[in-house]
């Protein structure tokens, strides 16, 4: 009896275990629950210092009733959640995308712009592709299935359903109040290539 409730003991603290590193195990990051892995990409931006440590990450996806929800995250600290009347918007997109998208992105930042802290925007497909827009010069394609980044000679001829992500970079600064402001300027567009 004292061996079947050891065993069955072992065997609880095991499927907690494996519960508990589900997400881990999958690959994901802290900041992305897998519930909202199909779910379209609404909004996405996040925030890292200058060694390439993730400041914060937030994102938004549709709820369900035409409205959004916004999640925060910040390192060390639990995911949150905040419904927004703002409407969502279809889009290709989707959230299980991000994580190839945003890895290829960083280490192409941390190559290329050495010691700049960094700042990456999410643009929809309709605000990615404005001819009366001023894009950031130096521009970029990033592939979806591969994650492989292309620094483009002339203008982008591929997908254009993806929209895009814009990579700002700078050094924060306080001013005389002791306030820390974060002067970023948009360096690089990257478009989302299938």
């Amino acid at each position: 009896m004292k061996h079947k409730l050891i065993f069955f003991a072992m065997a609880v603290f095991l499927c907690l275990g494996l519960i508990s590193c589900n997400q881990a195990m999958a690959g994901l990051p802290e900041w992305l629950p897998e519930e909202v892995m199909d779910q379209p990409v609404q909004q996405f931006e996040a925030v890292y210092t200058a060694e390439g440590s993730l400041v914060c990450a937030y994102y938004c996806i549709p709820k369900g009733d035409g409205s959004t929800i916004k999640y925060s995250y910040h390192p060390g600290e639990p995911l949150e959640q905040m419904a927004l009347e703002k409407p969502s918007r279809d889009t290709v997109l989707a959230m299980k995308d991000m994580p190839v998208l945003i890895e290829a992105l960083e280490d192409w930042v941390l190559e290329n712009e050495a010691g700049m802290e960094v700042s990456l925007s999410y643009l929809l497909p309709q605000y990615s592709f404005l001819e009366d827009t001023e894009y950031p010069e130096k521009k970029l394609s990033v592939s979806l299935e591969t994650g492989e980044m292309r620094v483009l000679e002339g203008d982008y001829a591929g997908s254009k359903e993806y929209g895009a992500i814009d990579i700002a970079v700078g050094v924060s600064m306080q001013n005389e109040a002791g306030i820390v402001i974060h002067p970023y300027e948009i360096k690089y567009i990257v478009y989302i290539d299938a």
